[in-house]
């Protein structure tokens, strides 16, 4: 039909294009899959979870064993402090009072845990009234040959415990007697001021027999000696001397 645009077209005359069709080969990328035999396998497990003696024993060796710090050395004062602190042991013999003897003294301390202060000797017996510095303290161990103080024992030869400074007595036993020896510092000496009233040098009591004399003994001596004197002699340095002497008696030994 002309003049009403394009012409009609049958559909079953229009031919397609045949595609030729090509095979390809697959290729798989994974190993085929082997077999193994169930016991062969489990074997070999039990091999791997197993240690041999040799692995066992490098192990107990290379194992570290924890480090253990010495204990730090105490001195002999730390360790009085430290048993002072300590609630009283009355197994060891350590608490109780023991009995100290110095020239006719002979008086009752406490000591506790085998401790004993030197200040509470020292004030009983004032000895830092009369001996200065750094003088040298030590006990020894008396045998007890009698309950009265008044008798003397044998002296052990070993000096008790005690630190350097001789602030503690430390290991003694309740009951115990032990005895005072003091050795005056060679530099500050001895002396006590308020009793001292010449320069000289204190010389001691001595008696008719030229014996020397101390305690109570020589303050008696020395009293006779003053009321012996003149009234007008009382004032001299003689009289003074006397008195500064009966003074330090009366102070150490009554």
């Amino acid at each position: 039909i002309s003049g009403m645009g394009k012409p009609l077209i049958n559909r079953s005359q229009i031919t397609t294009p045949t595609i030729p069709k090509t095979r390809y080969k697959t290729k798989s990328s994974l190993p085929p899959i082997k077999t193994q035999n169930h016991s062969k396998l489990q074997n070999k497990i039990n091999k791997s979870n197993t240690l041999s003696t040799k692995s066992i024993k490098s192990i107990g060796r290379n194992k570290s064993k924890p480090k253990i710090s010495p204990k730090k050395a105490i001195s002999l004062y730390e360790e009085a402090e430290n048993l002072l602190r300590t609630p009283a042991d009355h197994s060891n013999g350590g608490c109780g009072t023991v009995r100290v003897r110095f020239n006719h003294y002979c008086k009752e301390f406490p000591v506790h845990n085998g401790v004993l202060r030197w200040e509470d000797v020292d004030n009983e017996y004032c000895i830092s009234f009369v001996y200065r510095g750094d003088y040298v303290r030590d006990l020894y161990k008396e045998e007890a040959i009698s309950d009265s103080p008044g008798i003397q024992g044998k002296v052990s030869a070993v000096s008790a415990t005690r630190d350097p400074a001789g602030v503690y007595f430390l290991r003694l036993t309740a009951g115990d007697q032990y005895r005072l020896t003091l050795q005056e510092d060679p530099q500050a000496g001895i002396g006590a001021e308020g009793l001292r009233i010449t320069k000289g040098p204190l010389v001691l009591s001595k008696s008719h027999s030229g014996d020397v004399k101390s305690g109570n003994a020589a303050v008696v001596e020395i009293t006779k000696s003053l009321l012996q004197m003149n009234a007008s002699d009382l004032h001299t340095e003689e009289a003074k001397l006397l008195r500064e002497q009966r003074d330090i008696e009366d102070v150490l030994f009554s």
